[in-house]
């Protein structure tokens, strides 16, 4: 059972971490024991600690249980650990400095005498190093930390955001083909890279290829990865008799008896069976146990694809069969033919719309050459000759091949052939910038564990201490062990990409120059052409482009009217195929989902693209910045936006979702009734709803903000019509580090009852939650109404600026008696005719604190600017509040009450006015003051350089 220490231990632990600096954590502290935190409580000390992200999950475990070392590896971080095999152990990590995540693959301590282990680790390390491409996870640094008696060793390599193949089947079943053919073909271009370079995988199964957000496949853990030119002394796997290196399920027959001496037509037979896999959702053979596996590869065929998922298209039977035979020179002979023929049948069978989205293999950009080996040259490649033991349970009738010293390569089966493509210079162009852009796009991602935060990298450059993969190859190949030449690396301008790291290069068209016919050539058959894979992918473009051009017009015609969308109507799926959408929600996630009754867009209704969402998409924990976006066309949208992530419900909607108006188009939500519109409860995380009109004319309450809520955002919105309370905050909850709170921001509120409040708080009597950490910035209250803003509740780190209160009955009011308010800023805040500007219904309590108010203007108030209505006493109210840099146009004496803000700042004088660009709400000047002048020294605590909420 794991020790409770005491909170002053705890907090010694953490400060010999190093984890967090000291002032830092002072400054936390004391912010926690503000809050009510118990300070005698260490675990609810790591709590807060955890939830401001000041330490991580696994960080704050570990500190919890007395251990103040381990957190660190030369200038490395660590953040979690993601997972331990056989040999070593996975860590996320950030360097020091870069705040650059990375995975650590460390060796473990005991294993640094084993001569085996470390010596295999060392030429893991060595073998990624040498690798440079965008279906292989890249290796970033190798070293070792010393502490006293004990060497560390470790390898730094990028971090994937993603899931393995594995993990995606057991999570959503088995594959599309389309989907399938392509995941395959990537992974051949990975290993066909890796062939290149002189080494075998070994371990190709499903586990170790992952997909990215983008959809790229990265070739994992090259742990049991060897050299070519090893030699039969050298080997480890010889020296320690490790014959059987790799994964029983996947492992090619001539690997089962020796793995040392094993090819790249191995890895070839290991990625047929991962395609076998992902169609019919289990490996080959599942019979047996481990030793009957193994002989079912060496001897028995496997059960037909085609009997285990229906509707398998021959083109992939015959590409899986050839994969996966028995006899080496029956397969493909290398990855860049699996990817040519895989490429050719996607080019085949894929629809327009998959075509679309694939540009680089439609033609130019290609990053394989779909095209027949050129008879007149052919590529020869010597095979090494097979001792009677490599053959005995393979293949009895293979005497006249065994004796072959070349062969051609061979052509693909008709069925997969495609009309042969030239390269050209612009081919060659294609791939040089798909390099280029490649080597930015796709180094941002990495090795990935199954991990419940599941964080990503957050920059795409490596750190200094990169090993140049360019570097090795000057190092010589030494002859192959298999008796067959390595293939010849190709320069680095024509290394082939993945299709979905290229990016198509539009080609020069040269203009005849006559128009004679020549009647040897036929003139151009349009019939025809369109009916060809290109014909039809160019018809399908043309019209998209007619489409935009036509829908442009409209809207430069008849601008954007709101359109209604009919009430409860059912959200489509884009073609009303589920399946298409929902057997593949990686199409949609990562871009942007599109919602409205245009043609062009994936849901119809909101509340669909919510659901969808909810199912399928996982949020980045660590890299705040990533977000998905759901657009909303233009429209009148007859529905409520309401979730809900109570602690018991099974499915929470994910963290970072931000739902936006098109275009700052005109989008209302008014779905009539008394209920609130906006309803977002119990942590809701990240929720952002940017540019909607909120109509709630039916309704006393438009929006209800309940319990913890951090990052959660309304911006740039127009609240209307409700009778009693435009956003209702019940305990609402935000985080003040890493701009995690409750924002509201660029709100206009037009009530519809003099009696109404645009924003009210109120604690939550069921978690006991008052107002914490909420930010209002640059909103509008315009009109009758009995506050603009009211605290019903004690209220902590609030931010009140740059808002305009316009003609309310109070701008903005403390209510209650000997409440609470802790770091509580108004400033730059504009206060036109009010009643009253600032009411506390009575004084505030005793704890209460850094009550601010700075640069605010006050224009003709008919009552008080600042009022404390009883229990006023002047000397203990000026000790919890700070006042400087205000302007009032009152002259006036202070009636009881009053608290005098301008001491010590600027009064207009007697018969003097302040003079406006506009008193119009309805235009952009509004309350811009012309004279006299406002402006005021800047500050570094995020003040403007000016009184008011309108810069001069």
């Amino acid at each position: 059972m794991a020790i409770k220490l005491t909170a002053e231990s705890f907090l010694a632990v953490v400060k010999q971490s190093g984890l967090i600096e000291q002032d830092q954590l002072k400054r936390l502290l004391q912010e926690f024991k503000q809050q009510g935190v118990k300070m005698e409580d260490s675990r609810a000390i790591a709590e807060q600690l955890v939830a401001r992200k000041t330490l991580t999950r696994w960080q704050a475990d570990k500190l919890l249980k007395g251990k103040h070392k381990g957190f660190f590896l030369g200038k490395y971080r660590l953040l979690s650990l993601l997972g331990k095999g056989g040999m070593s152990s996975v860590y996320l990590a950030e360097h020091v400095l870069m705040r650059r995540r990375c995975a650590i693959k460390v060796l473990p301590a005991k294993r640094v005498n084993d001569t085996s282990y470390l010596g295999r680790f060392y030429r893991e390390a060595q073998a990624v190093a040498a690798l440079d491409h965008p279906n292989i996870v890249r290796a970033y640094d190798v070293d070792k930390e010393i502490e006293k008696d004990t060497e560390i060793h470790f390898l730094v390599m990028e971090f994937v955001q993603g899931e393995s193949l594995q993990d995606m089947v057991s999570r959503k079943g088995v594959l599309d083909f389309i989907e399938t053919a392509e995941f395959i073909r990537q992974g051949a271009e990975g290993l066909h890279h890796a062939h290149v370079a002189g080494m075998v995988h070994r371990d190709v199964k499903p586990g170790n290829l992952l997909v990215d957000k983008t959809n790229v496949v990265k070739i994992l853990d090259l742990g049991l990865a060897r050299f070519f030119n090893d030699t039969d002394e050298e080997s480890l796997t010889v020296a320690h008799d490790e014959k059987v290196l790799g994964t029983a399920d996947y492992l090619a027959p001539e690997q089962a008896l020796d793995s040392h001496t094993v090819d790249e037509r191995a890895d070839i037979y290991s990625l047929g069976c991962t395609f076998y896999f992902l169609l019919a959702g289990h490996p080959p053979f599942t019979e047996g146990t481990l030793a009957q596996r193994l002989m079912a590869h060496q001897t028995k065929t496997p059960p037909p694809i085609e009997e285990k998922r229906e509707g398998v298209p021959a083109g992939l039977i015959t590409i899986i069969n050839k994969m996966m035979a028995k006899n080496l020179d029956e397969r493909y002979q290398s990855g860049e033919e699996v990817a040519t023929v895989l490429a050719a049948w996607l080019i085949e069978s894929a629809d327009e719309k998959w075509m679309l989205s694939h540009p680089a293999l439609a033609g130019t950009g290609s990053s394989v050459r779909v095209a027949q080996p050129d008879d007149k040259k052919p590529r020869k490649k010597v095979r090494r000759k097979r001792k009677k033991s490599d053959n005995a349970l393979i293949d009895t009738n293979s005497a006249n091949s065994s004796q072959d010293t070349q062969t051609k390569n061979p052509i693909p089966d008709p069925v997969l052939e495609a009309p042969a493509v030239q390269k050209t210079h612009e081919d060659e162009l294609a791939s040089f910038l798909s390099n280029l852009d490649s080597g930015v796009a796709s180094a941002g991602t990495g090795v990935s564990g199954k991990s419940p935060s599941s964080p990503s990298v957050l920059s795409s450059q490596p750190p200094s201490s990169v090993i140049d993969p360019m570097q090795q190859s000057a190092v010589r190949v030494a002859p192959v062990i298999s008796k067959r030449p390595a293939i010849q690396p190709k320069p680095a301008s024509v290394i082939r990409q993945p299709a979905s790291a290229i990016k198509p290069v539009e080609a020069p068209v040269t203009s005849p120059s006559s128009t004679t016919l020549n009647e040897q050539n036929p003139p151009f058959d349009f019939k025809t052409f369109i009916q060809t894979p290109a014909g039809m992918i160019s018809m399908a473009v043309a019209g998209v482009m007619l489409a935009g051009i036509l829908i442009w017009g409209m809207f430069a015609l008849f601008g954007t009217p709101e359109k209604n969308v009919k009430k409860n109507s059912v959200a489509k799926i884009k073609k009303n195929k589920d399946s298409e959408v929902g057997n593949d929600p990686r199409q949609l996630l990562g871009s942007d989902i599109v919602v409205g009754s245009s043609p062009a867009a994936h849901f119809v209704t909101i509340k669909e693209a919510l659901r969808y969402v909810k199912r399928n998409y996982r949020p980045d924990q660590y890299d705040l910045n990533a977000f998905q976006v759901i657009t909303i066309f233009p429209g009148i949208y007859h529905e409520r936006i309401e979730i809900d992530n109570e602690d018991n419900s099974d499915s929470k909607f994910p963290a970072s979702v931000h739902l936006v108006a098109a275009g700052g188009a005109s989008v209302v939500l008014a779905p009539g009734g008394a209920a609130p519109i906006i309803n977002l409860s119990n942590n809701v995380e990240g929720f952002h709803i940017d540019g909607l009109t909120i109509d709630a004319k039916e309704a006393k309450i438009a929006c209800v903000l309940n319990g913890n809520l951090p990052g959660t955002a309304l911006k740039n919105m127009t609240i209307r019509g409700f009778s009693q309370t435009g956003i209702l905050g019940k305990g609402s909850v935000g985080i003040t580090a890493n701009n995690q709170e409750v924002l509201l921001e660029n709100i206009k509120f037009n009530p519809a009852s003099p009696t109404s409040v645009a924003i009210r708080f109120r604690s939550d009597e069921e978690n006991g939650n008052d107002a914490l950490g909420i930010s209002i910035k640059k909103c509008r209250f315009s009109g009758k109404m009995q506050a603009a803003i009211k605290f019903e509740t004690n209220a902590f780190h609030i931010d009140i600026r740059e808002s305009i209160f316009n003609q309310n009955d109070i701008g903005i009011w403390f209510e209650g008696v000997n409440r609470d308010f802790r770091r509580v800023t108004i400033a730059n805040n504009t206060f036109y005719k009010n009643k009253n500007g600032i009411v506390f219904t009575s004084r505030p309590g005793g704890k209460s604190n850094e009550i601010t108010f700075r640069r605010n203007l006050f224009y003709q108030t008919t009552g008080a600017d600042l009022i404390v209505q009883s229990g006023f006493k002047s000397g203990s109210f000026s000790t919890q509040v700070i006042a400087k840099s205000n302007m009032t146009t009152d002259i006036k004496p202070p009636v009881a009450g009053e608290k005098e803000l301008f001491k010590a700042a600027r009064k207009i004088p007697k018969g003097q006015k302040i003079l406006f660009d506009s008193t119009d709400s309805r235009a952009a000047n509004f309350l811009k003051v012309k004279a006299p002048s406002t402006k005021v020294p800047g500050t570094n605590d995020g003040l403007k350089p000016y009184i008011g909420a309108v810069a001069p």
